[in-house]
């Protein structure tokens, strides 16, 4: 399946990581890449909380460092997935020329920022990452298979 995800939280180093690393995992022929609306966190790594949860899965997201979502990175993106509503909105107003899909990766609960919260809410949150991305590949699986 060749498709280009981009995966879009606040700072780029909670939500998004964890969830741009589960994509890469579950749809290894995808182009998948993470990126935050906000410029404050650019260059940093993934929060430690963030290394730690998807650790617990077996995933190394040590390597990773925030950039801030901008029309370069958008190019050839088939599809984005926010971690809140509010974000679809934010992208399709600072993006107006962005022709491909916007929408929350959990359908109907927007995931829930954990930055400064202890690690237990890192785990739920990174547990609802995972659930979200089990279910966009089944609904990806769905289209492809024509149901």
């Amino acid at each position: 399946m060749e498709l280009n995800i981009m995966v879009v939280c606040l700072g780029n180093i909670c939500r998004s990581p964890m969830a741009e690393a589960f994509l890469k995992a579950r749809l290894p022929d995808a182009e998948v890449a993470s990126a935050g609306l906000e410029w404050a966190t650019t260059g940093w790594s993934a929060d430690d909380y963030s290394v730690r949860a998807m650790a617990e899965h077996g995933i190394d997201i040590s390597d990773h460092r925030a950039q801030r979502l901008t029309e370069g990175l958008l190019e050839g993106v088939d599809i984005v997935l926010t971690m809140e509503q509010d974000q679809v909105g934010i992208v399709r107003r600072r993006f107006p020329g962005f022709k491909g899909e916007v929408r929350r990766l959990c359908k109907g609960t927007d995931v829930e920022d954990p930055y400064g919260y202890p690690f237990s809410v890192f785990k739920e949150v990174c547990q609802q990452i995972a659930e979200g991305v089990d279910d966009f590949c089944q609904t990806l699986q769905g289209k492809a298979s024509g149901q």
